[in-house]
């Protein structure tokens, strides 16, 4: 029965090892967002309305 568990938490923590380490490479430091040449301002000129308020 000890035998049992122990191999059943050895597999809990293998999968939980192998879970986070190929959950690393998702947040590796990627190149920062390039710039747009020139945005056209007046196409967003005008009423903007909330849609929704999320509490802080």
């Amino acid at each position: 029965m000890t035998r049992r568990l122990f191999a059943r938490a050895a597999a809990i923590a293998a999968v939980a090892v192998l879970g986070v380490s190929l959950a690393a490479p998702a947040n590796a430091a990627k190149a920062p967002p390039q710039p747009v040449a020139s945005v056209d301002v007046a196409k967003y000129v005008g009423s903007w309305y909330q849609v929704a308020a999320v509490p802080a």
